[in-house]
C-alpha cells in the first residue's frame, strides 16, 4: 500500500495562496525580498524557503575555518578538528565549534564596507577533550570581534575593525 504524500503546513500555506490567486483572490503577500523558493520531495515531505536575496548573499555559504588569522601570525586548525560556518542568506547563522553546535543570527552594517556583525551565539554544552575545548572558546571569542566580511572566490575573510583578518574560511 502507498503511503500519502505529506506536506509542510507551511507550503500548503503558500500553494493555497497560489491558488486562491489563480481564481481571481488577493494574492499571497510575498516574503520581504519577493522570493519564495518550494521544494518537494520525493518520498513525503516539502520545504518552503523564503530566503530573499539580501546583503548576506554575498557571504552566504558553508564554510569551513582554515587559520585564525593569516599570514606569518596565522594559527591552523588543529589536525582532526572542524569548525564550520553556515551563514544563510537572511543571516541565519550555524555551524560547529570543534566541539559544539552552535547558532545565531548576523546582521548587515552599512555604514562600513563589508560590515558584519553577529549577534550573541547559542550553543549546545558538550564538553570535549583538548585542542577541541580551546578551539572553541578561541573561535567563540573572535567571532564577537568582526566587524567586517570579504569573500574571494572560495575563501571568506573576517575581519576586526581595523581590518585586520581575524579567521579565514574555505567554502566545504
Amino acid at each position: 500500500m502507498k503511503k500519502p504524500a505529506r506536506w509542510c503546513g507551511t507550503a500548503v500555506v503558500v500553494m493555497a495562496g497560489l491558488l486562491g490567486s489563480a481564481m481571481g483572490e488577493e494574492p499571497a503577500p510575498a516574503p520581504p525580498g519577493g522570493q519564495v523558493r518550494i521544494g518537494i520531495g520525493i518520498g513525503g515531505g516539502g520545504r518552503v524557503d523564503a530566503a530573499p536575496a539580501g546583503p548576506m548573499s554575498a557571504w552566504a555559504g558553508n564554510w569551513r575555518l582554515v587559520t585564525f588569522g593569516e599570514g606569518e601570525g596565522a594559527q591552523a586548525v588543529a589536525e582532526g578538528l572542524e569548525v564550520t560556518f553556515v551563514l544563510a542568506a537572511d543571516g541565519t547563522v550555524s555551524g560547529r565549534a570543534a566541539c559544539n553546535r552552535y547558532g545565531g543570527q548576523a546582521e548587515a552594517v552599512a555604514d562600513v564596507e563589508g560590515g558584519l556583525r553577529f549577534g550573541p551565539l547559542f550553543g549546545t554544552r558538550m564538553a570535549c577533550p583538548e585542542p577541541a575545548m580551546s578551539t572553541e572558546r578561541q573561535f567563540l571569542d573572535t567571532m564577537g570581534q568582526v566587524a567586517s566580511a570579504a569573500r574571494e572566490d572560495d575563501t571568506l575573510r573576517l575581519r576586526d575593525a581595523e581590518g585586520a583578518v581575524l579567521l579565514v574560511f574555505r567554502a566545504r
